[in-house]
């Protein structure tokens, strides 16, 4: 029995993404059309118990975000859609975008319902530019969507007013950071901004703003249709399906939907073919750079909210790097530190500076004049900047480091005279 699911990917090779007729017919803006029949809190009633949780790797849940939303009055709100991905190893909005695009505005255009606003409506969605030739499909696919009446004035006769356009990123990490990406989107500089006010009183243009992942708004469209189908998947405290990508030294990488509960072996030797030499599994980096790593002795760890959690890594964004024997943890660390470094804005002192000692200790490392102390200095720099970094990059970065670490002390250590 296959242990993938087409649930958020049932239009995928099915639905011309390209055509709103077909989407139509395939039940699409069902969804909407039962939504604007509802009340708000009867929207959210069903995002809550089904506990969708942010897909883009906050985990925050919808539920609350939205309601948030309801409980902030103003004439006009923004709306946004971040389609940045910027996360290495991570790909699965990108497939979302490629094969339903309609979804994702239809998932965007019931929370601007929900968020309610009286006048027009700005809704933007924010994709990296490495995915330049998808902005034409999403184009197309808003033009086409207000050709039918699904945007611009009037949604539906409701007198919701929505304007949506798609804007470009221009490669920068730091910017699926969600007030950086704001920034970005206004044409400033991308650099996170200080909180409070947060997002959802002081956002986009300075209006209320909610803002949500790719994969977060294609849910939605399906849970107010008819939430059972999803529901039957995943486990108690891990409702549902997760979009993921694999990618590595496997046989058949690329973007899958499993349900909840699906172990990491499983997704490894069963959806993705096993390993593509004949080297013994090291590790699995679960959610992207950023990510902890899981050693091999525990790929029989469900991947779940609850299941990652036990072992102290969480789900993410659903990028899942499977790494061989062949891979060193100083190649590790280099890769990493380079990445981070290049991508720090720069705007505090922590992930500034705290990169710029990070990449001098693996360049010791890797000269083989790395001393006892260093790895001393080597934690103290992570331990900083996971407390002081002001926001999430620096933050989050020292996450696979010190999870390589616990789990390879002996071979960290080893490079460290």
């Amino acid at each position: 029995m296959s242990k993938t699911v087409s649930v958020i990917s049932k239009n995928f090779y099915k639905v011309n993404p390209d055509s709103i007729d077909e989407y139509i017919a395939a039940g699409g803006f069902e969804g909407l059309k039962k939504a604007v029949t509802m009340k708000p809190e009867e929207i959210i009633e069903i995002l809550d118990k089904s506990d969708l949780q942010g897909r883009g790797g906050a985990a925050f849940s919808v539920a609350k975000k939205w309601m948030h939303a309801v409980k902030v009055p103003a004439p006009v709100k923004g709306i946004m859609c971040n389609a940045d991905e910027g996360e290495p190893g991570t790909f699965k909005d990108r497939s979302l975008l490629e094969h339903n695009p309609f979804g994702v505005i239809e998932g965007m255009i019931i929370g601007a319902y929900v968020g309610g606003g009286s006048e027009m409506n700005h809704a933007r969605i924010y994709i990296r530019e490495e995915y330049t030739y998808l902005h034409g499909r999403v184009r197309n696919a808003i033009k086409q969507a207000e050709e039918r009446g699904f945007l611009g004035n009037n949604i539906l006769g409701t007198g919701l007013n929505i304007e949506m356009k798609v804007v470009s990123g221009a490669g920068a990490y730091v910017c699926g950071e969600s007030s950086a990406l704001l920034e970005s989107t206004e044409g400033k500089a991308g650099r996170p901004r200080i909180k409070p006010p947060r997002l959802n009183n002081v956002g986009l243009y300075n209006l209320p703003t909610l803002l949500n992942n790719v994969e977060s708004y294609s849910i939605v469209p399906i849970l107010v249709r008819d939430d059972s189908e999803y529901r039957s998947y995943g486990t108690q405290k891990s409702i549902g399906t997760k979009m993921i990508s694999v990618s590595g030294n496997v046989q058949k990488p690329g973007v899958y939907e499993i349900p909840f509960g699906t172990t990491i072996r499983e997704v490894v030797y069963d959806i993705a073919g096993g390993l593509s030499s004949e080297l013994p599994l090291k590790f699995v980096q679960i959610g992207g750079a950023s990510g902890a790593i899981v050693p091999a002795k525990e790929l029989d760890t469900p991947i779940s909210y609850e299941g990652l959690c036990d072992i102290g890594v969480a789900v993410g964004s659903g990028a899942i790097v499977v790494a061989d024997e062949s891979n060193s943890m100083l190649d590790y660390f280099e890769s990493l530190v380079h990445f981070f470094a290049e991508e720090s804005c720069g705007k505090c002192t922590p992930c500034r500076e705290g990169n710029r000692q990070l990449v001098n200790i693996v360049g010791l490392m890797k000269s083989g004049n790395a001393i006892a102390s260093d790895f001393d200095r080597l934690l103290d720099v992570l331990d900083l900047m996971k407390g002081l970094s002001f926001c999430g990059l620096g933050k989050t970065e020292p996450a696979p480091f010190l999870a390589a670490i616990k789990h390879f002390e002996n071979e960290v250590r080893g490079y460290f005279k």
